[in-house]
């Protein structure tokens, strides 16, 4: 369950960096700071709700539904 969770949120977090026009924030002092703060912010929703799909395939998964 907590691979699948780091698997959600580092490609958006990432994926918030390079949307924002940062290519590599790490580098530039001026993409470092808020602009990197903000591609977090942006991107947590989504790996939450990625989160949570995940959390619910395993869940079908692990306890089928039988008629």
């Amino acid at each position: 369950m907590y691979s699948g969770l780091a698997i959600a949120v580092l490609p958006l977090v990432l994926w918030g960096f390079s949307s924002l026009g940062c290519e590599n924030p790490l580098s530039e002092g001026t993409c470092a700071g808020a602009t990197a703060l903000w591609g977090l912010i942006l991107s947590v929703p989504l790996g939450v709700i990625v989160f949570l799909v995940g959390l619910f395939a395993w869940f079908v998964s692990r306890f089928p539904i039988s008629k």
